[in-house]
């Protein structure tokens, strides 16, 4: 049993190793994405949230009924 224990040790080391580097290539790879980059033309634009709006209108109809 205690023969196992310098090569499982070994394993894991490397496998921890290796999820580490693919991790920071993701990460690198990420860098270049323009996906949540901010756009500057809509940056003052505020968020228009029209359902919470019709939903505030119906409880009022309901509470005045």
């Amino acid at each position: 049993m205690n023969s196992l224990v310098f090569p499982v040790a070994v394993v894991g080391s490397i496998a921890t190793a290796l999820m580490i580097a693919a991790m920071l290539y993701f990460v690198w790879i990420a860098m270049g994405d323009e996906a949540h980059a901010p756009t500057p033309g809509d940056a003052d634009a505020p968020e228009l949230d029209t359902a919470r709006d019709e939903n505030d209108a119906e409880l009022a109809d309901q509470k005045a009924a």
